[in-house]
């Protein structure tokens, strides 16, 4: 399998998404048969990258995976966390300013 498709197992479970051989890989969806789901980045077949999984009774785990593991939860950044970092002098669309920006927001 490699490319656009869509996957349905004997257990229910479900993948519609992109594959890359044989293996789901980059933009995808997968529903659990109990409902629960993920919708997100994929790579060799395990959530990797942005992503979100929501479960039956609505709670989520948003933010960034690593081998089918949630490492951290996605901070929410404000304007004011960006304003603050141009006026002390970082540059946008920097690595330095994003990394301001990002610790500005953890500080809310």
């Amino acid at each position: 399998m490699h490319g656009q498709g869509t996957m349905t197992y004997t257990d229910g479970t479900n993948y519609a998404g992109e594959w890359k051989d044989g293996r789901s890989h980059g933009q995808g969806t997968l529903t659990l048969p109990n409902d629960i789901n993920y919708v997100g980045e994929f790579k060799d077949g395990r959530m990797h990258g942005q992503g979100t999984l929501t479960y039956t009774d609505g709670t989520k785990d948003e933010g960034i995976w690593r081998e089918g593991e949630f490492l951290y939860e996605n901070i929410a950044v404000t304007q004011e966390d960006e304003k603050f970092c141009q006026e002390i002098g970082f540059t946008i669309n920097t690595p330095e300013y994003d990394n301001c920006v990002q610790k500005s927001a953890e500080k809310d």
